[in-house]
């Protein structure tokens, strides 16, 4: 019997070294899946260990036993979590207790795992890179040396790829928005706030990485030849679903390919990622909202707003209130205002476009007084600035009309929504989807004053409009009908 250990270089000719006989068995332990084909049977491919199988791993290499006190035992299930039950770091960590344990106190588990995971938290990178104390496995490199002899035989531009990927969240990272985004040429739906110099050179990292080509071209084979060498060793997983490809990163891997960066280098792969995600939502492709969510969170999560240009958190923002992200939204609106009325004044149209985003993000939360004051703000700035018929300032009169409507102000919240509603009329005309809005927030108004005659007379125009114009299977048309039989009904 010939083992071979760990043979985890995909650019090892193992076959070289197996003997030229029929007789024997040959057992190769690798990270790197490939080499499954060498053989037709007994390819035995093992995947990530389960919780309860990590939490063994780590309680062993800590002489630990269960039953664990509660806030012993949850603090091991979150390292496992962290270390996204990986049996080198496991076996790391719980020989550092252990070994801690022994030489602090005479009693086994002075060091606790609490303790460990306090220190994990703020000292990452330092305790994977420590060596491991002596065990049975004789294994005593720290799981980011480990890594660091794989990324050593990494192309330049698989290492750049790669410390991409670790900017993203670990899980379900679409190929899709990448595509999507190269062909786009990175750009940003509203960039009007950053300069041209910001942007080009976000584009040309960008393009450096995924269109070796020329910018937006969008290379698919090269890309996946780049992600098969990252499998190769490990780094990256794919799955597939719908004929569309997603990555996933092991955690602890991802953690390792952002602590080895230099802080200015890793902020640049940051920003990268970052305008990666907002120019996927450009030319109102919302269909890619659902592939960017959870690594918009995770930017918020661990990177500071002001290291993102300020059109791509303003995108990020409009994600996250659309997905019912309300509070993250505010955050990052609230930071915007805060910027823009530091940089080019209150009165300013971005300044107040931020103000009405803002404003809608308390609306959703139910903050009805904080709404109100900032959309009074923002009516006046409106008024000021574009005069009473402009799309945007009786669009103002309609939402500060249903914050009225919240604080149960039916008066003024009525005579908002009729001027509202006659200004779209003039503007825009009696079909247009924003008047027949209008038309029915108005028809609520009515009813909820027991004006059942005004409210029906609206509601019959919206629904004459509605199935004109959409046909009756539309559904502004069956809500149309609704709300008139509605009205009717009482």
């Amino acid at each position: 019997m010939l083992v071979y250990d760990n043979a985890d270089d995909p650019r090892l000719d193992i076959v070289s070294f197996f003997p030229r006989c029929y007789k024997g068995t040959i057992i190769v332990t690798s990270r790197n899946r490939d080499l499954g084909h060498l053989v037709s049977a007994y390819h035995l491919e093992i995947g990530p260990m389960r919780e309860h199988e990590a939490l063994a791993v780590l309680l062993r290499s800590a002489h630990r036993t269960l039953p664990l006190p509660k806030e012993e035992h949850d603090a091991a299930i979150q390292l496992t979590s962290e270390l996204g039950c990986l049996a080198v770091a496991l076996a790391q960590v719980g020989g550092y207790c252990h070994q801690m344990s022994s030489t602090t106190a005479k009693r086994t588990g002075a060091f606790t795992f609490e303790k460990y995971l306090r220190l994990f938290m703020s000292h990452r990178p330092t305790l994977m890179r420590k060596d491991a104390p002596q065990s049975l496995e004789h294994y005593r490199r720290g799981a980011y040396t480990t890594l660091d002899l794989s990324y050593s035989a990494l192309s330049r531009v698989a290492r750049k790829f790669l410390h991409l990927i670790s900017c993203f969240h670990y899980s379900d990272i679409s190929l899709k928005t990448f595509a999507f985004a190269a062909r786009h040429r990175f750009a940003v739906k509203k960039d009007h706030i950053d300069r041209p110099a910001i942007h080009e050179s976000l584009t040309e990292g960008l393009d450096s990485i995924l269109c070796p080509e020329g910018p937006g071209i969008w290379d698919e084979l090269y890309v996946y030849n780049l992600i098969q060498e990252l499998c190769s060793f490990s780094f990256l997983s794919t799955t597939v679903v719908s004929d569309i490809i997603f990555l996933q990163i092991h955690p602890l891997m991802r953690g390792w390919a952002q602590d080895m960066l230099p802080r200015p280098e890793a902020d640049l792969y940051d920003q990268m990622a970052a305008r990666l995600l907002a120019s996927s939502i450009t030319n109102g492709e919302r269909i890619m909202y659902q592939y960017i969510v959870q690594h918009i969170i995770s930017i918020q999560d661990r990177v500071d707003l002001l290291n993102i240009r300020f059109s791509d958190r303003m995108a990020f923002a409009e994600v996250l209130g659309n997905f019912g992200y309300y509070e993250r939204a505010e955050a990052i609106y609230k930071h915007s205002a805060t910027y823009l009325e530091q940089t080019r004044g209150r009165n300013h149209q971005s300044t107040v476009l931020t103000l009405s985003s803002l404003a809608e993000m308390y609306y959703r939360q139910g903050k009805w007084n904080e709404a109100e004051k900032l959309q009074v703000e923002v009516l006046e700035a409106r008024k000021k600035a574009l005069g009473d018929e402009d799309t945007l300032t009786f669009t103002a009169m309609s939402r500060l009309s249903a914050t009225y409507r919240q604080l149960e102000r039916w008066d003024e919240s009525e005579q908002l929504q009729v001027r509202a509603l006659n200004h779209s009329r003039a503007v825009l005309g009696s079909d247009h989807p924003y008047t027949l809005s209008f038309a029915t927030q108005l028809a609520s108004i009515y009813r909820h004053q027991g004006q059942w005659e005004k409210a029906a007379n609206l509601e019959v125009s919206v629904l004459e409009i509605n199935m004109r114009t959409m046909g009756p299977d539309h559904l502004d048309t069956i809500n149309a009908q609704f709300n008139l039989g509605t009205t009717l009904y009482y």
